[in-house]
Protein backbone atom coordinates (compact mmCIF):
# COMPACT_ATOMS: atom_id res chain seq x y z
CA UNK A 1 0.00 0.00 0.00
CA UNK A 2 1.54 3.62 -1.17
CA UNK A 3 1.98 5.74 1.74
CA UNK A 4 0.68 9.60 0.25
CA UNK A 5 3.46 12.28 1.18
CA UNK A 6 2.09 14.94 3.27
CA UNK A 7 0.93 18.35 2.03
CA UNK A 8 2.24 21.62 3.87
CA UNK A 9 0.15 24.95 3.73
CA UNK A 10 1.78 28.30 3.38
CA UNK A 11 0.59 30.53 6.46
CA UNK A 12 1.97 33.70 5.61
CA UNK A 13 4.45 35.18 3.63
CA UNK A 14 6.93 38.12 4.68
CA UNK A 15 9.36 39.88 3.70
CA UNK A 16 12.73 40.64 5.66
CA UNK A 17 14.52 42.88 3.99
CA UNK A 18 14.89 43.55 0.07
CA UNK A 19 16.21 40.30 -0.71
CA UNK A 20 14.52 38.11 1.24
CA UNK A 21 11.34 36.90 2.25
CA UNK A 22 10.19 34.54 5.27
CA UNK A 23 7.84 31.70 4.53
CA UNK A 24 5.81 30.05 7.55
CA UNK A 25 4.46 26.64 6.78
CA UNK A 26 1.22 25.39 9.06
CA UNK A 27 3.13 22.96 10.96
CA UNK A 28 5.46 25.98 12.40
CA UNK A 29 8.45 25.89 10.13
CA UNK A 30 9.83 29.39 9.32
CA UNK A 31 12.17 29.34 5.83
CA UNK A 32 13.78 32.32 4.67
CA UNK A 33 14.00 32.29 0.52
CA UNK A 34 15.36 35.21 -1.84
CA UNK A 35 12.57 37.17 -2.74
CA UNK A 36 12.31 35.56 -6.33
CA UNK A 37 11.30 32.33 -5.52
CA UNK A 38 8.05 33.84 -4.35
CA UNK A 39 7.45 34.55 -7.84
CA UNK A 40 9.20 31.44 -9.29
CA UNK A 41 6.59 28.99 -7.17
CA UNK A 42 3.67 31.34 -7.15
CA UNK A 43 3.92 31.35 -3.46
CA UNK A 44 1.24 33.03 -1.27
CA UNK A 45 -0.75 32.46 2.24
CA UNK A 46 -3.13 29.57 1.75
CA UNK A 47 -0.70 27.80 -1.26
CA UNK A 48 -0.35 23.95 -0.79
CA UNK A 49 2.90 22.72 -1.30
CA UNK A 50 3.68 19.06 -2.47
CA UNK A 51 6.85 17.69 -0.61
CA UNK A 52 8.79 17.79 -3.21
CA UNK A 53 8.39 21.63 -3.69
CA UNK A 54 8.72 21.80 0.32
CA UNK A 55 11.73 19.98 -0.27
CA UNK A 56 13.07 22.37 -3.17
CA UNK A 57 12.21 25.36 -0.66
CA UNK A 58 14.27 23.93 2.02
CA UNK A 59 17.01 23.48 -0.16
CA UNK A 60 16.60 27.35 -0.83
CA UNK A 61 16.35 28.21 2.17
CA UNK A 62 19.37 26.63 3.07
CA UNK A 63 21.14 28.63 0.38
CA UNK A 64 19.41 32.11 1.19
CA UNK A 65 21.23 31.12 5.14
CA UNK A 66 24.57 30.95 4.04
CA UNK A 67 23.89 33.82 1.52
CA UNK A 68 23.16 36.38 4.18
CA UNK A 69 25.76 34.50 6.32
CA UNK A 70 28.24 36.04 3.60
CA UNK A 71 27.02 39.35 3.00
CA UNK A 72 27.15 40.00 6.45
CA UNK A 73 30.93 39.20 6.03
CA UNK A 74 31.47 41.06 3.07
CA UNK A 75 29.09 44.23 4.54
CA UNK A 76 32.46 46.28 5.81
CA UNK A 77 35.32 45.63 3.89
CA UNK A 78 36.16 43.58 0.62
CA UNK A 79 37.29 40.14 1.14
CA UNK A 80 38.73 37.31 -1.49
CA UNK A 81 37.04 34.48 -2.20
CA UNK A 82 39.80 32.54 -0.38
CA UNK A 83 38.78 34.19 2.18
CA UNK A 84 34.68 34.09 2.29
CA UNK A 85 35.04 30.36 1.51
CA UNK A 86 36.93 29.89 4.47
CA UNK A 87 34.51 31.85 6.59
CA UNK A 88 31.53 29.81 5.37
CA UNK A 89 33.69 26.74 6.17
CA UNK A 90 34.32 27.46 9.54
CA UNK A 91 30.50 28.11 9.90
CA UNK A 92 30.07 24.45 9.15
CA UNK A 93 27.97 25.06 6.12
CA UNK A 94 28.28 22.36 3.15
CA UNK A 95 30.52 22.64 0.79
CA UNK A 96 28.80 21.90 -2.06
CA UNK A 97 25.87 25.22 -1.07
CA UNK A 98 29.12 27.45 0.04
CA UNK A 99 30.31 26.60 -3.77
CA UNK A 100 26.99 27.63 -5.16
CA UNK A 101 27.06 31.05 -2.69
CA UNK A 102 30.37 31.58 -3.79
CA UNK A 103 29.62 31.92 -8.00
CA UNK A 104 26.68 34.06 -7.08
CA UNK A 105 28.50 36.00 -5.38
CA UNK A 106 31.34 36.42 -8.02
CA UNK A 107 28.57 36.76 -10.84
CA UNK A 108 27.32 39.75 -9.05
CA UNK A 109 30.62 41.31 -8.81
CA UNK A 110 30.04 41.01 -4.60
CA UNK A 111 33.59 38.79 -5.03
CA UNK A 112 35.82 40.20 -7.82
CA UNK A 113 40.01 38.66 -6.79
CA UNK A 114 41.07 41.03 -9.54
CA UNK A 115 39.68 44.14 -8.04
CA UNK A 116 40.64 43.11 -4.48
CA UNK A 117 44.18 43.09 -5.57
CA UNK A 118 44.48 46.38 -7.62
CA UNK A 119 42.77 48.03 -4.87
CA UNK A 120 45.07 46.56 -1.67
CA UNK A 121 48.22 46.70 -4.27
CA UNK A 122 47.17 50.87 -4.71
CA UNK A 123 46.86 51.53 -0.93
CA UNK A 124 49.79 49.41 0.08
CA UNK A 125 52.36 50.71 -2.74
CA UNK A 126 53.49 53.40 -0.64
CA UNK A 127 54.77 51.23 2.47
CA UNK A 128 55.57 47.74 1.29
CA UNK A 129 57.60 46.16 -1.10
CA UNK A 130 56.11 44.59 -4.57
CA UNK A 131 57.22 41.23 -2.94
CA UNK A 132 55.41 41.85 0.54
CA UNK A 133 52.42 42.88 -0.85
CA UNK A 134 52.30 39.75 -3.55
CA UNK A 135 53.14 37.35 -0.54
CA UNK A 136 49.98 39.16 1.46
CA UNK A 137 47.79 38.87 -1.64
CA UNK A 138 48.64 34.90 -2.08
CA UNK A 139 47.61 34.44 1.44
CA UNK A 140 44.46 35.54 1.16
CA UNK A 141 44.15 33.00 -1.84
CA UNK A 142 44.20 35.51 -5.05
CA UNK A 143 46.07 33.76 -8.08
CA UNK A 144 49.78 34.44 -9.77
CA UNK A 145 47.82 35.00 -12.83
CA UNK A 146 46.25 37.96 -11.03
CA UNK A 147 49.07 38.96 -9.00
CA UNK A 148 50.90 39.18 -12.24
CA UNK A 149 48.51 41.71 -13.72
CA UNK A 150 48.14 43.82 -10.76
CA UNK A 151 51.81 44.29 -10.09
CA UNK A 152 53.31 43.90 -13.86
CA UNK A 153 53.88 47.91 -14.35
CA UNK A 154 55.10 48.21 -10.44
CA UNK A 155 57.88 50.78 -9.59
CA UNK A 156 59.84 49.36 -6.79
CA UNK A 157 62.31 52.16 -6.74
CA UNK A 158 59.60 54.62 -6.75
CA UNK A 159 58.08 53.29 -4.00
CA UNK A 160 60.96 52.68 -1.49
CA UNK A 161 61.95 56.65 -2.27
CA UNK A 162 58.09 57.45 -0.83
CA UNK A 163 59.41 55.33 1.96
CA UNK A 164 63.14 57.09 2.85
CA UNK A 165 61.18 60.49 2.37
CA UNK A 166 58.71 59.29 5.39
CA UNK A 167 61.50 57.81 7.32
CA UNK A 168 63.48 60.98 7.30
CA UNK A 169 61.30 63.24 7.79
CA UNK A 170 60.89 61.45 11.66
CA UNK A 171 64.56 61.36 11.49
CA UNK A 172 67.28 64.62 12.44
CA UNK A 173 69.67 65.37 10.01
CA UNK A 174 72.20 63.45 10.83
CA UNK A 175 73.85 61.78 8.03
CA UNK A 176 75.50 59.65 9.45
CA UNK A 177 76.83 55.63 8.06
CA UNK A 178 74.68 54.23 11.22
CA UNK A 179 71.71 56.20 9.63
CA UNK A 180 72.45 54.83 6.45
CA UNK A 181 72.97 51.75 7.65
CA UNK A 182 69.25 52.03 9.42
CA UNK A 183 67.72 53.00 6.78
CA UNK A 184 68.94 50.11 4.87
CA UNK A 185 67.35 47.67 6.80
CA UNK A 186 64.24 49.44 7.42
CA UNK A 187 63.62 49.33 3.54
CA UNK A 188 64.90 45.33 3.36
CA UNK A 189 62.32 45.21 6.63
CA UNK A 190 59.54 46.04 4.10
CA UNK A 191 60.44 43.45 1.65
CA UNK A 192 62.93 45.36 -0.71
CA UNK A 193 66.18 43.99 -2.20
CA UNK A 194 68.94 45.27 -0.59
CA UNK A 195 70.20 46.05 -4.17
CA UNK A 196 67.15 48.52 -4.41
CA UNK A 197 67.44 50.00 -0.55
CA UNK A 198 70.66 51.28 -1.05
CA UNK A 199 70.08 52.60 -4.63
CA UNK A 200 67.83 54.99 -3.18
CA UNK A 201 69.04 55.66 0.40
CA UNK A 202 69.61 58.77 0.30
CA UNK A 203 69.78 61.43 2.94
CA UNK A 204 69.99 65.27 1.57
CA UNK A 205 66.30 66.99 0.35
CA UNK A 206 67.49 66.66 -3.57
CA UNK A 207 68.04 62.85 -2.95
CA UNK A 208 71.52 63.52 -4.86
CA UNK A 209 73.83 61.51 -2.20
CA UNK A 210 73.35 57.80 -2.88
CA UNK A 211 74.76 55.94 0.37
CA UNK A 212 78.22 54.22 -1.25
Amino acid sequence: MRIEEKESMVVSVRPEDSDLVSILLDDGTALTVAVHIVSDYHLYSGKRLSAEDRARLQEHAAFSKIWKSALRYLRYQMRTVFQTQRYLQEKGYPEEQIQQVLKVLQDRKFLDDRRYASMYAEQHQSQQSRAYIMMKLKQRGIQSGVLDTVCSDWDEEAAAKLLVEKYLRKKSKDHSQDLKRKLIQYLQRKGFSYDIAKRVAFLDNDWDEPII
